[in-house]
Order: structure tokens, then C-alpha cells, then sequence
């Protein structure tokens, strides 16, 4: 039997939840990050963007091992692990959890500077928005919203980050507060939400 023939991969850079069905001979292999998540059935979240810092894997129910290097660390139904660039394992905080995991239940959460926040947003509602003032992007924020209201998530950015949206021409912007500023998210179009 050749290499191929003994397992099923996938390799994966971004989000993604797999059902693997029991009673498969050969156990199916998800690469992320510097990590591999093995399961024979069970579901499994995983998300490693290119530029998060860290893999996070969750399953839901059933079980996994996940495999760094050489060490292995078991996991099952309800359990959680982030995965550290150094291959350093543990588990993740709830805010981490919130943000590897939220999607499955169509939101979007994350609670760190502009520059983070905007990242997800613009993944997750399928926007551009920019941030034009460099310091403006190294100021807290958070967002715990549906992935069908960008109009929702943008009013929490605005209150978390003292920011304003607005357009300048064809660009979504958001700009640090003047002083007595006082606008809202009110100009988001209804229709730039986009649907994963």
C-alpha cells in the first residue's frame, strides 16, 4: 500500500469546520499551521489565517489528536487548543475561543486593536474598509456582531474604538473622533454584507 493510499489530507489556510464520518479505515488529516489535526470521526473547527499568531482547533464532539513535532495532545467532545508558532499547546482563553470559533454560529467576535478588528471585519462581511490614520489602528477595539449586520458590527467598532465611519469618495473609512463628534454608522449601505 503507497503513502497516498494510507491517508486522507487537506491542507488549510483560513477557517473551516469538518464532519468526518466514523468507520473509515484510513484517518483523515487536517494540516494547519504547524500543526496536524487527526480524527477518524468526529467534527472538527479549525482556523489558521496566514497572519493570525496563533492555530486554533475545537471539537465539538467525537474525538482528535493534534500533532506538533513529536509531541500529540488528545482531544474530545467540547475541547479546545491553540496551537503557538514555538509549537507551544494550551488551552485557548475564551476570548480566543470567540474569535477561532464564533463564525460557526454566523458571528463575528474579536476584541483587539483597530488594525485586528477591521482585518475581521472586512474577512468576514466581505469589505474594504481602510483606517487612513496610523494611530488610529493601535487602539482597542471589539466586535461581537451577526455576520448578517455589518451595520451592527460597524456601530460597536465606532462606541469600542471612538472612531466614525464614513465614506472619502468610493472608500469605507474610519477616522478617530473630533472632538463633539457625534455621528453614527448610519450611511452603511443594507447591501454590502456579504453572506460566508
Amino acid at each position: 500500500m503507497s503513502t497516498v493510499d494510507q491517508l486522507r489530507a487537506v491542507k488549510i489556510e483560513g477557517a473551516a469546520r469538518f464532519t468526518v464520518a466514523p468507520g473509515n479505515p484510513l484517518p483523515f488529516e487536517i494540516r494547519a499551521g504547524n500543526a496536524a489535526v487527526v480524527a477518524t470521526g468526529t467534527t472538527i473547527t479549525v482556523r489558521a489565517f496566514p497572519n493570525d499568531p496563533v492555530v486554533t482547533v475545537r471539537v465539538p464532539d467525537g474525538t482528535a489528536t493534534v500533532k506538533v513535532d513529536k509531541q500529540e495532545r488528545a482531544l474530545s467532545n467540547g475541547q479546545a487548543l491553540v496551537i503557538e508558532s514555538n509549537g507551544t499547546m494550551r488551552e485557548p482563553t475564551p476570548a480566543e475561543l470567540g474569535v477561532a470559533t464564533n463564525w460557526t454560529t454566523r458571528r463575528v467576535t474579536i476584541a483587539r486593536q483597530l488594525r485586528d478588528v477591521v482585518t475581521e471585519l472586512n474577512r468576514w462581511y466581505g469589505v474594504d474598509i481602510k483606517v487612513p490614520e496610523l494611530k488610529a489602528l493601535d487602539r482597542p477595539a471589539s466586535v461581537d456582531a451577526p455576520l448578517d449586520s455589518l451595520r451592527v458590527a460597524i456601530a460597536q467598532v465606532e462606541n469600542s474604538a471612538d472612531v466614525t465611519f464614513g465614506y472619502e469618495g468610493q472608500t469605507m473609512v474610519f477616522r478617530a473622533k473630533k472632538a463633539g463628534d457625534t455621528s453614527a454608522a448610519a450611511s452603511v449601505p443594507a447591501g454590502k454584507a456579504k453572506k460566508k
